[in-house]
């Protein structure tokens, strides 16, 4: 009887489908195969399909928002269009330049933000839905202006490493007493502790692999075949790589918490539906003191 329980647990795990809502940004097809195509979803992962009519009708809606289902090996099983988007609440977000200040902290600080960070993510939630929500929230409860840092995987890594996802993002916070402007990173999902910049890195690529640090994400695009990886800093107000892409092409700099960005992080993040986030709490945390 265990023997058929335990049979059937497997089973299920193997046939276990996977479902995101997300937008294609790229695609390429697989060097060591044409027929298979590798679809780059807005929200990180790297989808491939075998199936050339679906991959057509897919790259052919620019801009629309499917719920994908996939299976552990990220192999595409289906894509329905949405017929309604979510939409996000936006606002004007260009202005002349850019002033922000990360905040400085102790060793002891940078662990207290670290044993802070909420825990209990959905699994399969996505890495900018959680850095977003632990910066968020260590400036609303300790006061700290964390930096986020993306980390870009090209498709030359994918290709030679069959890689799952194009990119990762999680919060950062600068050493005060580090003569050397260190970075430490901090996500939970992955480590027990804050890590060094490159020694997070490293967590996902290899040792011998030392990721570039770009400026913009045009490095990144036109790094594609040179690197394995890049490395962009941002503001912790900036949720996906297509905000940084907007910040380069169209100066659009995101100078605060967006409603909808957060309540949406905190929802698929999280599994948080009743999180409300007001004006008032807005206005507060970004002109308190640091």
């Amino acid at each position: 009887m265990k023997a058929l329980l335990l049979c059937s647990l497997f089973m299920n795990l193997a046939f276990a489908k996977n479902t995101i809502t997300s937008s294609i940004v790229d695609f390429e097809t697989s060097s060591n195969s044409p027929n298979v195509f590798h679809l780059y979803l807005d929200s990180g992962e790297v989808l491939h399909s075998n199936d050339l009519l679906q991959s057509m009708k897919i790259l052919s809606k620019e801009n629309q928002l499917f719920t994908f289902e996939f299976d552990s090996d990220h192999k595409l099983l289906s894509a329905t269009p949405l017929v309604r988007e979510e939409v996000i609440a936006t606002r004007e977000l260009k202005v002349n330049d850019e002033e922000y200040t990360p905040s400085r902290l102790t060793e002891d600080q940078l662990k207290e933000n670290f044993k802070f960070l909420r825990k209990g993510a959905r699994s399969f939630s996505q890495c900018f839905n959680r850095a977003h929500i632990w910066a968020y929230e260590s400036k609303k409860t300790l006061n700290i202006q964390s930096m986020k840092v993306f980390l870009f995987f090209t498709k030359k890594f994918i290709r030679e490493n069959n890689f799952k996802w194009w990119f990762h993002v999680a919060p950062a916070n600068y050493l005060q007493s580090s003569r050397q402007n260190e970075l430490f990173v901090l996500d939970p999902y992955f480590t027990s502790k804050p890590l060094p910049l490159h020694e997070w890195s490293r967590l996902f690529v290899s040792k011998n692999i030392h990721c570039l640090e770009a400026r913009v994400f045009s490095d990144y695009e036109l790094n594609q075949e040179k690197e394995s990886c890049l490395i962009i800093k941002s503001s912790m107000y900036y949720l996906q790589p297509k905000d940084l892409r907007a910040l380069e092409v169209r100066k659009e700099y995101k100078k605060t918490w967006l409603k909808g960005e957060i309540e949406r992080a905190y929802r698929n993040g999280f599994g948080i539906w009743r999180k409300k986030f007001t004006q008032e709490e807005e206005t507060r945390n970004d002109n308190s003191p640091n």
